[in-house]
Order: C-alpha cells, then structure tokens, then sequence
C-alpha cells in the first residue's frame, strides 16, 4: 500500500515520513535516514520526521548529524 502511495505521489512528504518509521521500526535505520531527509527536504512539518531522523542518525553513528535533528525536534515539538 505504502509502495503505491510512493508511485502515486512520489515527492509526498507523509509518504517519505512513513517509509522512514517504517523502515525504522524495521531496524534498518540507514534506510530510515534517506528516507526521513527527503520528507524533511520536502517540508515535512511534523515533529516525527526530526525525532525517527535523530534515532536513526544515533544508530548509524553520526552523533552531530543526531544532534542537530534532535534540535530542530526540539523546537518543533514546541510550536
């Protein structure tokens, strides 16, 4: 389903979004990375995009990478 969403609108940022927890909770967080970075370049506007893209950053080893999604979740989780 998720798949044809993809094909159906491919520059969705929700799809993006998904794909990425998706492949997150799937542990295959560098997939995650991509694709939670193209819902993020395609203005996703939900804080989930930051929080899966810093746990996911965390578990490729890219602290500083990690660091500044968190941050970023931060500020949006807030407004």
């Amino acid at each position: 389903l998720l798949a044809a969403c993809a094909a159906d609108d491919p520059l969705s940022a929700d799809v993006a979004l998904a794909q990425g927890i998706l492949a997150f909770r799937a542990d295959r967080p560098r997939d995650a990375v991509g694709h939670l970075r193209r819902a993020a370049s395609r203005g996703s506007r939900e804080p989930e995009t930051w929080f899966y893209l810093g746990r996911a950053l965390t578990r490729t080893g890219d602290k500083d990478g990690a660091r500044a999604a968190n941050a970023v979740y931060a500020r949006r989780d807030k407004a």
